[in-house]
């Protein structure tokens, strides 16, 4: 079993409130969920109006699996037009 860990810090620059950026958020999030098969969560700056960081965990029997459902994740990200990604990280246990 092999479980990927995808943490992303994002930068909201279109954001004026914490009501946008959750606004923002939720659609990242239900879009990702709808097209992976994740776990995701807003686990920091959540106060934050400007800079959200988000993580996404995914499970399988294949750990090139693993790897390539989380660089198709970073680059979906990339692809939204609101937001920009100042850094990530993966992890795989």
């Amino acid at each position: 079993m092999v479980v990927g860990i995808l943490l992303i810090h994002l930068y909201l620059p279109d954001c004026d409130s914490l009501k946008a950026k959750r606004r923002i958020l939720l659609s990242i999030k239900s879009r990702l969920k709808n097209k992976f098969n994740i776990s995701i969560s807003e686990l920091g700056h959540l106060d934050s109006w400007k800079e959200s960081q988000i993580g996404i965990s995914c499970i399988s029997n294949n750990g090139r699996y693993v790897d390539k459902e989380l660089s198709y994740i970073v680059e979906r990200v990339k692809s939204y037009p609101n937001v920009e990604i100042i850094d990530y990280s993966t992890e795989k246990i």
